[in-house]
């Protein structure tokens, strides 16, 4: 379990997973097809999401409607997003792929395209002190009134210079 997460009585975690810093190359093989203009934060959040979904797949793949996902940190595409900067600042235009890929929200959506995921999913990009009472009440509210049965509480750290951290703890409801 992270350290930024005491288990609420409403849920129980089920795993925990860590990426940091992948490249393209170090993607899994079957997760990469689409990905490689995506930003490397991008690359490590599918990958410790993805992993735990293998370890939980059978019970996952029934109820893809009831999975959200809370992304939550100061971590966010900088590389790509400078690429962007950088696009417009030089040919004062950017391609739509760089631009989508730069949207902080980038990482949840390929997760939720590449595993099938149609629950609740918000990315709260602020400092994770700050973020982590706001994501355990979203959680709370979300697992209680039933919008998810299952959730990823995905916490990224931001260490510059294209370094970063990508904690994934999945949770499931528990009966009241």
């Amino acid at each position: 379990m992270t350290a930024d997460f005491t288990p609420d009585a409403c849920y129980e975690v089920l795993s925990v997973g860590r990426a940091s810093s992948l490249d393209y190359g170090s993607l899994d093989k079957t997760l990469r097809a689409g990905l490689k203009t995506a930003d490397p934060l991008v690359w490590s959040v599918l990958a410790c999401v993805a992993g735990l979904h293998e370890l939980h797949r059978q019970a996952l793949q029934e109820c893809a409607d009831q999975i959200g996902l809370i992304q939550y940190g100061d971590g966010f595409p900088r590389a790509t997003a400078s690429r962007v900067f950088e696009e417009i600042r030089s040919r004062r235009r950017v391609s739509p792929n760089t631009f989508v890929n730069a949207n902080a929200g980038a990482a949840l959506s390929v997760c939720c395209t590449k595993l099938g995921y149609r629950g609740p999913t918000i990315n709260l990009t602020m400092p994770r002190v700050q973020a982590q009472a706001i994501a355990q009440v979203l959680a709370a509210r979300w697992l209680r009134d039933a919008h998810a049965a299952y959730l990823y509480f995905v916490a990224t750290s931001d260490g510059g210079e294209g370094g970063f951290q990508v904690e994934g703890t999945l949770v499931r409801r528990v009966a009241s």
